[in-house]
Order: C-alpha cells, then sequence, then structure tokens
C-alpha cells in the first residue's frame, strides 16, 4: 500500500495512462469537494428559509395584524426580511441545480463548461448568503448602531474578498512558475 506522499508524487516516466489516472483522481476529489459544499450551501439556505432571524410571532394580535406563525422580521422590517428571504431563495435554488449537474459525472477536461458553471454558481449562491446575513443583521441593529455595524460589515467583507483576491493571485503565479519550470 502506497504512502499519500508516494500517491501524489509526481511521475518521473511520464507514462500517459498514469496521468489521466491522475485527472480522473483529481476530478474525483474536486466533485467530492463541490458537493460537500453545495450540501452545506443547501442545508443553511433551507434553515434560514424555515427558521427566519427574530422567529415567528407565538399568538395572535387582535389589534394588529400579526398572526402566530408568521416571521417577526417580515413584520417589523418588511425590506430587510424581503432581501433576506429573496438571497435565502436564490441560495437554495442555485444549490439545487448544483446538485442536479453534480448527479452527472464531470467532463475530465478541465475547462468544461459544466465545471465553469458549478464554479461561477457558487460565488453567486455564496453571493446570495451573505445577502441574506447582511439584511438580517441590520434588522437585529438598534438604530443608532446601524452605521457602526455597516461599517463593520463592510470592512469584514472587504477583507474577505481582499484575502481571496490575493489567495488567488499567489495560486496563479505558482502555476506559471510551475508551468515554466516543466518547460
Amino acid at each position: 500500500m502506497a504512502s499519500r506522499l508516494e500517491e501524489e508524487a509526481p511521475n518521473q516516466i511520464g507514462n500517459g495512462r498514469e496521468d489521466q489516472n491522475k485527472e480522473e483522481t483529481w476530478q474525483k476529489r474536486d466533485r467530492e469537494y463541490l458537493l460537500v459544499v453545495v450540501t452545506f450551501m443547501a442545508t443553511v439556505a433551507f434553515q434560514a428559509g424555515v427558521s427566519p432571524p427574530g422567529g415567528v410571532w407565538q399568538q395572535d394580535d387582535k389589534n394588529s395584524s400579526i398572526v402566530a406563525g408568521t416571521s417577526i422580521m417580515a413584520t417589523k422590517f418588511p425590506a430587510e426580511f424581503t432581501t433576506f428571504i429573496v438571497g435565502v431563495t436564490v441560495c437554495m435554488i442555485v444549490s439545487m441545480l448544483q446538485f442536479i449537474v453534480l448527479l452527472n459525472e464531470l467532463p475530465s477536461d478541465t475547462p468544461s463548461l459544466s465545471r465553469k458553471y458549478l464554479y461561477y454558481t457558487l460565488f453567486f449562491a455564496l453571493g446570495s448568503m451573505l445577502s441574506s446575513y447582511v439584511s438580517s443583521v441590520k434588522a437585529y441593529t438598534p438604530e443608532p448602531m446601524i452605521p457602526r455595524a455597516v461599517t463593520v460589515l463592510v470592512f469584514s467583507i472587504g477583507s474577505g474578498v481582499v484575502l481571496v483576491g490575493i489567495s488567488l493571485f499567489k495560486q496563479k503565479i505558482e502555476k506559471k512558475i510551475q508551468q515554466r519550470r516543466m518547460r
């Protein structure tokens, strides 16, 4: 039985069949990773949809339009609730579409259309989850603290985007260096 390092070590002989097996192994791992991420996103979207932030009203109020079982956030903050529910719904729909694509085997060629679709829609779904999160935080934040909360959210999200950008840039540079070494 080969160790993990031996399995991942580059082939010195350059056998085409082993290169194909490596591509299939990479494809399988990529698909498994995407299934885990998509499952997580669908679970979070479903849970957020059935348990809205702030909970639901427990009893009817005859003096107002409050009905037991309806969202408190929808009653008190309708604009934020609309943003929240749109984000959660988009995330759920995109996750379900990604499940459908992942049920089929991904083509082994790297720049396949289905692979690009999965990654682009993954970022779209994550953006939808982010908009739901922001609208939920905004609805919970007391009015005088909203500017401070928005500053924290913008800084946090901006920092995350910058870190992801740096990571992707670093990966591209490392890939180019590796390609030059192979020539």
